[in-house]
């Protein structure tokens, strides 16, 4: 039986050839590689765990079943966010899927995409994020026979949206915008791709439209295309406020980013009709004499300062400085993430 290539982009079914010809093969794939052990170490882990195929299984059981449990055990600790120890048993999960699959079966592919997965969102680490979703791309691109089953296809399919996003964000953690806009790009195409044959519904994704909407508009943000990053911006904050309404926390650095791309196209007064819904947001969510109430005060004091609207920044600005002497808050706060809209003097 001849196997089926998984559409991934155009760019793919071109250099499918000469990405096979560099990958490494299967049997030197790192399962786990010592950076992860490192990681997992550095982290305080002990890594008693990492000598064993599972630390929460009995040694004698087979392969398949400390598999399922050390996937039952990843899935526990990140609903606890125990990043460390969900790290640990997704790198057992790579080696164990390895035993129990076998070189280049696309189950491997799917425990490196999860693993990557962690990495950039449990721990930051976009390195290596970057190599487990590469490792997980190479095996896909192989070829996978998905002629079997239905769910397994629809598994596959959700590990390429892991993929290509957890390449996006990577590279976008990296300031690397035009490879993360590239990746990012394909899980859109993925995603549009599955509503056109009415699949979407009927896999589960990790990342959301929300998700891939804020992404694409910062890569946008660091290729300088700040009308398309306000377009993926806009779907983004419409996803939020039909799930969550109008005053979700989430919304104040959607505000902000917004702000910021309205700012490269030297519209101030747009700039500022988002830092002013996000800083009433960052007040019905928070005290008015919080750290966060104050970053977002002193940014739109900044964008007004830049702006033909300077004589409300002084005012606004000493606003700020009483609302947090009355509450004895550190006023150093407020000089964290200073807003690109012009001058510090505000502070002098």
């Amino acid at each position: 039986m001849q196997p089926i290539y998984i559409p991934t982009g155009s760019s793919h079914a071109a250099n499918a050839g000469s990405q096979c010809s560099t990958a490494r093969p299967p049997s030197v794939l790192p399962i786990p590689t010592e950076l992860d052990m490192s990681i997992s170490s550095r982290s305080g882990e002990s890594d008693t765990g990492m000598k064993e195929i599972s630390h929460y299984s009995d040694p004698d059981s087979p392969p398949a079943e400390k598999l399922a449990n050390a996937t039952i055990m990843a899935e526990r600790f990140m609903k606890e966010n125990k990043c460390h120890k969900a790290s640990r048993e997704l790198i057992q999960c790579v080696a164990l899927s390895r035993i129990v699959y076998g070189d280049g079966h696309w189950r491997i592919a799917q425990a490196h995409a999860n693993l990557g997965y962690s990495y950039l969102t449990l721990r930051a680490l976009p390195a290596q994020a970057r190599a487990h979703a590469e490792s997980a791309k190479n095996i896909l691109l192989r070829g996978v026979d998905m002629a079997k089953s239905v769910e397994e296809k629809r598994e596959i399919m959700a590990s390429l949206v892991t993929i290509y996003y957890t390449l996006g964000m990577a590279h976008l953690m990296q300031n690397n915008g035009k490879d993360s806009y590239l990746s990012l790009q394909k899980v859109e195409k993925i995603i549009d791709e599955l509503e056109d044959i009415q699949e979407r519904k009927a896999i589960t994704l990790k990342i959301s439209e929300k998700d891939i909407a804020l992404a694409l508009g910062q890569a946008c943000l660091l290729q300088t295309k700040p009308s398309s990053a306000i377009n993926y911006f806009e779907q983004a904050v419409n996803s939020i406020i039909s799930s969550q309404g109008d005053s979700a926390s989430e919304l104040i650095s959607l505000y902000q980013d917004m702000a910021r791309a309205e700012h490269m196209r030297k519209k101030s007064n747009r700039a500022i009709e988002h830092l002013l819904q996000a800083h009433s947001i960052s007040q019905a969510n928070y005290t008015s004499v919080s750290t966060e109430a104050a970053q977002s005060g002193l940014q739109l004091a900044k964008a007004y300062a830049a702006s033909e609207y300077h004589g409300k920044s002084e005012p606004t600005y000493k606003i700020l400085i009483s609302g947090l002497a009355d509450a004895n808050t550190m006023l150093p706060a407020l000089t964290i993430n200073p807003f690109p809209f012009g001058t510090n003097q505000l502070l002098g």
